[in-house]
C-alpha cells in the first residue's frame, strides 16, 4: 500500500471521527441564541432548538437573555430581555447542559442580566464550569456574526480550560508536528464546511 493511500484513509478515518464525536451543549430556555461561529443561528417558529452541536474546541456565541414574569397585579407581564453577549467557550467530545438558577422575578432578573455567568455541566465528570459573559456593543445581526466569527488560528487551540495545555516535545523531528497541524486544521475545516461539502468531500475521498 503506497503512501497516498495510507494518507486517504487516515483522512477518512479523522473525518469519521469527527463527524461522530461533536461535543454540544443544551441551552436553557432563558437564552436565546443569536449566531454561532460567524454563523447566523436560526430559530424555529415557536420555539429554538435548545440542543446545539458545535465544534471542537474553541466556540463563539452570541446569546441574549429573555424572560417573562407576572406583574404585581398578576394581571400583566414583564419581560426582562437583555442586550446581546458574547460566550467564548472550549470544549471536548462531550455533551453539556446549560444550568441557571432562575431570578425569581423581574426585579431579580434585570439585576442577573448586569452581571450574568454561563455555567454548564459535564455529566460525564459531574463537572461544574463557569464562563462570563461578555457585552457586545451592538444587536444588529451583522454585527453579532462578526464578534463570533473564528479566526483560522483559533483552529490549532483545542485544549478545555480544565485540562493542561499539551506541550510539544522538542526532540520529535519536524515531520511528526506538521502532521499533528494538517489533522487540526482538517479539524478546522470540516467545522466550517456545510453538510453538503462534508458528503460531497467524503465520496472524494472514498474515490481515491
Amino acid at each position: 500500500m503506497n503512501l497516498l493511500k495510507l494518507f486517504l484513509i487516515a483522512i477518512t478515518a479523522i473525518c469519521t471521527e469527527i463527524a461522530l464525536a461533536s461535543p454540544s451543549i443544551t441551552f436553557a430556555r432563558e437564552f436565546n441564541i443569536r449566531a454561532i461561529n460567524g454563523v447566523e443561528y436560526s430559530s424555529g417558529l415557536i420555539d429554538q432548538d435548545r440542543k446545539v452541536s458545535l465544534r471542537k474546541g474553541l466556540n463563539r456565541i452570541v446569546l441574549e437573555f429573555e424572560e417573562v414574569y407576572e406583574g404585581e397585579d398578576n394581571d400583566d407581564f414583564d419581560v426582562v430581555k437583555s442586550g446581546w453577549y458574547l460566550l467564548q467557550i472550549r470544549l471536548d467530545d462531550k455533551p453539556y447542559v446549560q444550568k441557571i438558577t432562575r431570578p425569581a422575578d423581574a426585579s431579580a432578573a434585570k439585576k442577573y442580566i448586569k452581571n450574568p455567568i454561563f455555567e454548564i455541566v459535564d455529566h460525564s465528570t459531574n463537572t461544574r464550569l463557569n464562563y462570563k459573559l461578555s457585552p457586545i456593543a451592538s444587536d444588529k445581526l451583522d454585527y453579532a456574526i462578526s464578534k463570533s466569527r473564528l479566526r483560522q488560528n483559533d483552529a490549532i487551540l483545542i485544549s478545555h480550560p480544565a485540562t493542561k495545555s499539551a506541550s510539544i516535545n522538542t526532540h520529535k523531528n519536524s515531520l511528526s508536528v506538521s502532521q499533528s497541524t494538517a489533522s487540526q486544521m482538517l479539524d478546522y475545516w470540516w467545522q466550517q464546511a456545510t453538510p453538503q461539502e462534508r458528503e460531497a468531500f467524503l465520496r472524494k475521498v472514498k474515490k481515491k
